[in-house]
């Protein structure tokens, strides 16, 4: 789709994955508590002409990437813009007294600093050199415009377009998949018997609610990262353990934190939230945009229960939400009537396992991607779960708000 249709720009309504980034857009303005993304640090020498056209090639092959967003008859709206100026800084540390510092302080900046919201593009990429073994680029996006999925789609284009330049392959530039597919393909959802049944699966789920035991969230975004990794044989037990008893990494954390949060709070009915990847396609894998949805999983923590039997309970219910995750969590909010009921949110933690593989390598060169954090807070606690496949460790992320949690 493009930006004009018969002379005229194309309004498209926002997809319910997008609106929930938009309603807290509006109540939290000016924040970088949406940006995402993050760099990719290249072992060799980089040809920077070269990235720079994958970079613009990515930007124009991808609609998802160029949407911007304006007022329109009460609401918000979405539409496509054209590629003609992208914009591509370039940073050389190498020059720096302390060019490991600088770097790192610029990618931290760089990660806190908000976009412009209303009709500016949404997505920021600077190329760089840290030293002359050292280079890469980063990238920015924000969350209505891409989640997880669409960051991974990123780095595996860019790498496919840059060995293709690299090597003189001829690249076509037709317009790939577009997130604005998606917008019609959810509103078929949204009319089909399938949307019933999984709307009175949600209601059924919080007919009645439990006694809700969240705090009051601090109000100030403000938040850290703190990262543990687990040692490789703990690492390795863990994941034998989950490979006989088939059950995945996820399982075993959201089951790990409902019975440890159950003990501290005495509070056996709990609600926790788990993103999850709403693609169903094959056609859907292959857009970047934003997709993911943030389900509600509620659980009732049985005391009597080993923990053995509560992975495998847990796994179980687990499966009949996922088989109902297609349902947009502010449909269910509204369902339940949440808000006449004085509550603004299910849960104020997230458990979120990364299944994302980013690219290890940019045209025979070894490279690293790493996620920034931007120092924002929606949630009061967000546990990431990653699993290093190639050194065989287990990396927790612990996302707070400092309002809400200490060091300690």
């Amino acid at each position: 789709m493009n930006e004009t249709q018969n002379g005229q720009m194309v309004l498209v309504p926002l997809s319910h994955a997008q609106k929930r980034i938009w309603y807290n857009e509006n109540i939290y303005p000016n924040t970088a508590l949406y940006n995402i993304g993050g760099y990719q640090i290249v072992s060799g020498i980089v040809d920077f002409t070269a990235l720079e056209k994958a970079i613009r090639l990515l930007v124009h092959k991808n609609e998802g990437l160029r949407l911007r967003f304006i007022p329109s008859d009460g609401e918000v709206k979405q539409y496509v813009h054209t590629d003609d100026n992208v914009s591509i800084d370039y940073i050389d540390f190498s020059k720096s007294d302390n060019a490991e510092r600088d770097f790192k302080e610029w990618v931290q900046t760089t990660a806190s600093e908000p976009f412009v919201f209303e009709d500016h593009d949404l997505y920021y990429f600077a190329m760089y050199k840290i030293d002359d073994h050292r280079s890469g680029y980063l990238a920015k996006l924000h969350h209505i415009i891409s989640d997880g999925w669409s960051f991974q789609l990123l780095t595996e284009k860019v790498a496919e377009f840059y060995t293709k330049i690299m090597h003189q392959e001829e690249i076509d530039d037709h317009i790939e998949n577009s997130y604005l597919e998606y917008i019609d393909i959810e509103k078929k959802y949204l009319a089909s018997e399938r949307f019933v049944k999984n709307k009175n699966f949600w209601k059924s789920r919080f007919e009645v609610m439990p006694d809700m035991d969240l705090k009051e969230s601090s109000t100030e975004l403000k938040g850290k990262r703190t990262k543990f990794i687990l040692e490789k044989d703990i690492s390795e037990k863990l994941t034998d353990y989950l490979s006989e008893n088939k059950h995945s990494m996820n399982t075993f954390f959201v089951a790990l934190y409902l019975v440890y949060r159950s003990r501290i709070t005495q509070q056996n009915d709990l609600i926790i939230g788990s993103p999850v990847l709403n693609r169903t396609g094959k056609k859907e894998k292959s857009i970047i945009g934003m997709f993911t949805s943030t389900m509600p999983f509620r659980y009732c923590v049985q005391d009597q229960m080993s923990f053995h039997e509560i992975l495998g309970d847990v796994y179980n219910e687990l499966k009949q939400c996922y088989y109902n995750q297609k349902y947009p969590y502010d449909l269910i909010m509204q369902d339940i009537e949440a808000k006449k009921n004085g509550i603004d949110e299910l849960f104020d933690t997230c458990i979120n396992y990364y299944n994302t593989k980013l690219v290890q390598e940019l045209d025979g060169m070894s490279c690293v991607c790493e996620e920034f954090y931007n120092g924002n807070q929606a949630y009061s606690l967000q546990i990431i779960i990653r699993e290093w496949l190639e050194t065989k460790h287990i990396e927790l992320c612990f996302d707070y708000k400092l309002g809400d949690y200490t060091d300690n």
